[in-house]
């Protein structure tokens, strides 16, 4: 990436001073929706919308400030619902090049703040690739890290040593394709943003994938917890699976 190009990167991830329109709010619970539409007129000021999607009921609103208001009240109230990042408030992301691949990411992370960035994550890059004999995942040298859209964190792109070793900071570019949330496991949004019941990755279970005491002991192919396939030509869990050149996603 020549300076040119990382500018142009650099400018494109720059906090815009413009609000912006909010973000959809996609409700998922199963409720009276003519008593939620009376409550919800009550709580905002400017004009709402609501339509039936195959997602859920999808909450349009065109103020910022009425959009938190529902998100609130769905969340007090317990309804099941996920949303997107505000534009405004999409966090920052860069990918921090040549450091070894064994660093620790919280090792990284500590330095990031001692450097005076309030850094929300720092997660290794892995190649995930699936021989015949398996499922195998490489760590490489590549780390991604999050951080607030503000004016600061536009100048990690000007770090150029860290743990005292020469490194290069890109913008990161995302892969195209469906976002999966690792909450409950459907896709077109992420977790942070899902207030949606838990979902184990192999069955549905009501606890998050990373937290199931018994997937070790699971079945080599699992069945899917989005459309219960575990016999057939295609079983596969609910994540991305590649099967040849073809993606299949299970929504």
């Amino acid at each position: 990436m020549d300076v040119e190009e990382s500018a142009t990167k650099s400018r494109e991830q720059q906090p815009s001073d413009k609000p912006g329109r909010p973000p959809p709010i996609v409700l998922t619970s199963t409720t009276n929706l003519m008593q939620l539409q009376r409550k919800v007129k009550e709580l905002v000021t400017g004009n709402f919308e609501f339509r039936n999607t195959r997602s859920g009921t999808r909450i349009v609103t065109k103020e910022m400030a009425d959009f938190l208001a529902i998100k609130n009240f769905l969340e007090s109230t317990n309804l099941s619902y996920f949303t997107f990042f505000p534009k405004s408030e999409k966090p920052f992301k860069a990918v921090i090049r040549h450091l070894p691949h064994n660093t620790p990411a919280e090792d990284i992370s500590d330095i990031l703040v001692s450097l005076g960035f309030d850094v929300i994550s720092v997660k290794q890059m892995i190649s995930r690739l699936t021989p015949p004999e398996g499922t195998k995942n490489t760590y490489l040298p590549l780390f991604l890290i999050t951080l607030p859209r503000t004016e600061k964190s536009q100048e990690a792109f000007q770090l150029t040593n860290l743990c005292y070793i020469a490194i290069k900071v890109e913008a990161y570019r995302a892969q195209s394709g469906l976002t999966q949330c690792y909450n409950c496991q459907q896709f077109g949004h992420v977790w942070a943003n899902c207030k949606q019941p838990p979902r184990f990755l192999w069955s549905g279970g009501d606890h998050l994938h990373k937290e199931c005491p018994g997937k070790k002991n699971s079945a080599s192919t699992p069945a899917c917890c989005n459309c219960h396939l575990s016999e057939g030509e295609k079983p596969h869990p609910a994540n991305l699976l590649y099967m040849g050149l073809q993606r299949i996603y299970c929504i």
